[in-house]
Formats: structure tokens, C-alpha cells, sequence
């Protein structure tokens, strides 16, 4: 059977294990064959330096040996040459075979990942009662905006929604960089298709006008517009209410049939 042409680079593997990291420091559960690929990258990842400097002496050898004794020299350096040459391309191979191990491990739990996430998304916005905050929350990109104009209501609103931040984005970094593993885009961004997905991940839209209310402010979010400046600390969560539907996080799997059921037919 044929190898894997994997090509590694240290940008991968670190994506990878910070991935993982990311997701145990959320209290996500690291299912067993990810803990014992990431046991075989730790005790495969040998830096070859015993044999970096016994090849650096064998060579230096050669400049002060005395004569007699350099043809002995001159093979023990090319031995240790040999012995360095050959750690060096099996320390590729294992590099090699230990992240396409991982990248598979990776890629069987990440969908699990991606619901545990959501999960823990939802329960910010439960906590906080985001959804019932935001039919209060102050137009802060109206021209003018004044704070001290803002209700008792609109305030606690704002509050609510500025706690719940912090938290959000640490889940939500997750959930894109799951998302990017598997080779999704997710928005903000300048592509309609793109941001049409992920107001569906935000929530359910109800209809396609809201859904392309929703891409279009993801959009001006994307290019830093002065309408959203204000929100862009909540960005891309808080384009849900401004759009007229509740935030309620879903999978990928799930905001693709949302997508699809709202969508006109072509």
C-alpha cells in the first residue's frame, strides 16, 4: 500500500495542537485516540541533538588529528554523517506519519466538538438572557447616539450583551477554527454565500429577506463600516437581533438546512 503524501509545516502542526488545547480548555472532553496521537507526537519528537554534535566533533577531528590517525578520523566522520543523515530523514517520516495521524483523529471528533460548542454557546445566551435583552438594546449606530439618552432597560441590555462578550468569543474562535479545519469559510466576510451561512449558524432567520438583512450587515461588519463601529466588540453575534431573529448558535450541519429552507428555489 502506497504512503501518505503528507506535507507538514510547523503553521499545521501548531493549528492542530492548539485546536485541542482550545478545546480541554473549554472543559470539552479530548476523546482517547486524539490523547494517544498527541502521546506519539510528544515521544517521537526527538531534536537530534546527540547526534548533532557527535557529527560537529567527528568533523572537527579531521582538522587537528595527527596524520596517522585521520584516515581512522575520516571514517569515523562519515559515519557519524550517516548515522545524522539518516535520524534526520526518519525524523521527517515520523513527523510526517504523527500529523496525518493527528489530522485524521482530529478530523473524526471535530463534529462532536463543533456540537459541544454550541452547546456552550447557547448557554451564554441563556445565562444572560441575551434574546430577551434585545428587543432593548439602544441603536448605537443612529447618528449622534447619545448614551445618556439610553433607558434604564437599554442599558441592562447593553450590559448583558457586553458581559456575555468575552465568553462568546472564546467559543466562538473555537467554533471557526473547527470550522476552518474542515474546510469551511465563516463570516464576517465579503462573500454573500458566506455570511448567508453563517447568519444561519447565529440563528434561524425565518425568511430570506432577514437572511440577507443579516449577510449584508456581516458584510459592512467585514469592511469596518461606521454604522457597526460600536458593536464591533460583538461582532459577529450581536448581527442575530440587529437583524430581527434570536440568537440560537447551531452546527454547520444544522445552518445548512436552515439555509436550505429558506432559500428561494432557483
Amino acid at each position: 500500500m502506497s504512503q501518505p503524501q503528507t506535507v507538514v509545516t510547523q503553521g499545521e502542526i501548531t493549528s492542530l495542537t492548539n485546536l485541542v488545547r482550545g478545546i480541554r480548555g473549554v472543559g470539552i472532553d479530548i476523546p482517547s485516540d486524539v490523547e494517544a496521537e498527541l502521546e506519539i507526537r510528544k515521544n517521537s519528537a526527538g531534536d537530534g541533538r546527540l547526534s548533532q554534535q557527535a557529527h560537529a566533533e567527528a568533523v572537527s577531528r579531521l582538522y587537528s588529528v595527527p596524520a596517522k590517525d585521520f584516515n581512522d578520523a575520516l571514517d569515523a566522520a562519515a559515519d557519524a554523517t550517516a548515522r545524522l543523515r539518516a535520524e534526520q530523514e526518519l525524523a521527517a517520516v515520523i513527523e510526517a506519519a504523527s500529523v496525518h495521524r493527528l489530522r485524521r483523529a482530529v478530523a473524526f471528533a471535530s463534529p462532536d466538538w463543533t456540537s459541544a460548542v454550541v452547546v456552550l454557546l447557547n448557554e451564554v445566551v441563556e445565562d444572560y438572557r441575551l434574546n430577551d435583552h434585545a428587543e432593548h438594546l439602544p441603536n448605537l449606530g443612529e447618528r449622534g447616539f447619545n448614551p445618556l439618552s439610553m433607558s434604564g432597560a437599554s442599558g441592562a441590555a447593553l450590559e448583558a450583551w457586553r458581559n456575555a462578550g468575552l465568553r462568546l468569543r472564546e467559543l466562538w474562535s473555537l467554533y471557526t477554527r473547527i470550522a476552518h479545519f474542515e474546510g469551511h469559510e465563516i463570516g464576517p466576510s465579503r462573500e454573500l454565500s458566506v455570511n448567508l451561512s453563517t447568519a444561519a449558524i447565529l440563528g434561524n432567520p425565518g425568511t430570506w429577506n432577514r437572511a440577507v438583512t443579516a449577510a449584508d450587515k456581516l458584510a459592512v461588519f467585514e469592511a469596518g463600516g461606521d454604522s457597526v463601529k460600536l458593536w464591533q466588540p460583538l461582532s459577529p453575534f450581536i448581527v442575530a437581533p440587529l437583524s430581527g431573529f434570536a440568537l440560537e448558535f447551531s452546527t454547520l450541519d444544522d445552518a445548512a438546512r436552515i439555509r436550505r429552507a429558506i432559500q428561494p428555489a432557483a
